[in-house]
């Protein structure tokens, strides 16, 4: 190991544990919030002081940071104020349901982090593929071990359903991540290993996951990165995924049949209720009945639809379930986000955001960078899903790539300007 990997690796360790945390990829405790609740407190201490840098001007912040610091600071207080003149919830509570928006300031720490040369973009690269394959490891181990009856489920990670037996909610973000980064280092190298490495993470997803969504958003990503980066033989590639897809359904349906019949059901299901007929799965059906719920709301308080009702703290009166039943903003996607934050924060949480992330997918999507091939390629597959609420909900999960492509831009731009200048100079007069 040189010595600038192995520096690279001393680096990625504080950076894995900030991950393990900001992404709650193992939230089996209360202990866990409380380390938590640390790093949040850290963050606040960053903010404060890189507001201070900005005023003192000893900090010159790009647009992009501005954009996602003033979003930081102002929806908070917006969505507090909202609340308490909707339902009377305390502004205490409100300002504290929205402090996973400080998660946000973890892009703005690793975009500094590495345009000032304290740590190297190849870290991040080691900690985001160590953290897929850890997660893939710790999560069949649990698995396996929960289904033996070695260990029980004291963590609440577990969910039985109807039609797809005990369903694991474990965090699902670098397990995509290894899907999309071996398919992005095959298409880089060719080597057909890294596409088996893609397939073993997408099992995953098929067959533990479940999710009928992140399946489908999955494979849409997968069919966009084979339509923008095998342009001379997509019509070779098409068949080929045919073939193997084929094969695959052969075989599962040799060995294990009820899966497949198991999948037919659940997304027939689905496309029930997104033509607006109601399913006989009660999963699906419980977003009918919730959106029901919002747009009730809406009729009764029409205004509302512009400014939204706030957030409400679980902390407070039981959250949303007090004031609407069985209710959770997140399960309806964009939908759950403007009845919380109303057509303004359509705009300034969700719109702009994209617009922002488009912007720096358009001038990565053709990378032969691996690592910026799939983090590009990991905002594809966010921007597909957010129609599903991510832009709304859940912010780190798209800021940290944003920021890393951002700050991989940035010092691309200053290498190839200190490069431009240095051939100015040596071209004599």
């Amino acid at each position: 190991m040189t010595t600038q990997n192995k520096e690279a690796l001393f680096h990625a360790i504080p950076i894995i544990f900030v991950f393990i945390l900001s992404f709650k990829v193992f939230a089996f405790s209360f202990l866990f919030y409380q380390i938590q609740a640390v790093l949040l407190i850290l963050l606040s201490l960053y903010l404060t002081s890189y507001i201070a840098g900005v005023l003192l001007k000893k900090v010159k912040p790009s647009r992009i940071e501005l954009y996602f610091i003033f979003l930081t600071i102002i929806i908070p207080f917006y969505s507090a104020f909202i609340a308490h003149l909707s339902f009377g919830q305390p502004y205490i509570f409100g300002v504290l349901s929205e402090r996973g928006l400080l998660l946000l300031m973890l892009g703005v720490v690793f975009y500094r982090m590495i345009i000032n040369g304290k740590v190297s973009f190849i870290t991040f690269e080691m900690s985001f593929v160590f953290m897929a394959w850890f997660s893939l490891f710790a999560y069949i181990a649990f698995i396996a071990l929960h289904t033996s009856g070695l260990v029980h489920d004291n963590f609440n990670f577990t969910q039985p359903t109807a039609h797809r037996g005990i369903r694991y909610k474990f965090q699902s973000f670098f397990i995509v991540f290894g899907a999309i980064y071996y398919i992005s280092k095959h298409y880089v190298t060719r080597h057909k290993i890294y596409s088996i490495y893609s397939l073993i993470f997408f099992s995953y997803i098929l067959f533990i996951d479940q999710g009928r969504t992140m399946i489908t958003f999955v494979a849409l990503t997968y069919i966009l990165f084979f339509y923008f980066n095998y342009k001379k033989n997509r019509v070779t590639i098409a068949i080929s995924v045919i073939y193997i897809l084929s094969f695959f359904i052969t075989l599962i349906y040799t060995f294990y049949p009820e899966y497949i019949f198991q999948m037919w059901y659940l997304f027939s299901q689905m496309f029930d209720v997104l033509l607006g007929n109601e399913s006989r799965d009660i999963s699906a059906n419980s977003r009918i009945y919730q959106l029901q719920t919002v747009l009730k709301y809406f009729s009764q308080q029409p205004f509302s639809i512009l400014h939204g009702i706030g957030n409400i703290s679980n902390q407070w009166n039981y959250g949303f379930q007090s004031l609407f039943g069985h209710f959770y903003p997140t399960d309806i996607g964009i939908f759950g986000g403007v009845f919380v934050y109303g057509l303004i924060g359509l705009l300034s949480i969700f719109v702009f955001p994209l617009l922002i992330v488009l912007h720096i997918i358009k001038k990565s999507y053709n990378s032969n960078n691996v690592f910026t091939l799939s983090l590009c390629y990991l905002l594809v597959f966010d921007v597909i899903r957010s129609v599903q609420g991510s832009f709304f909900f859940n912010y780190i999960q798209y800021a940290i790539p944003l920021f890393l492509l951002l700050a991989h831009q940035k010092i691309n731009s200053s290498f190839k300007k200190r490069k431009s200048g240095t051939r100015r100079i040596a071209i004599p007069e």
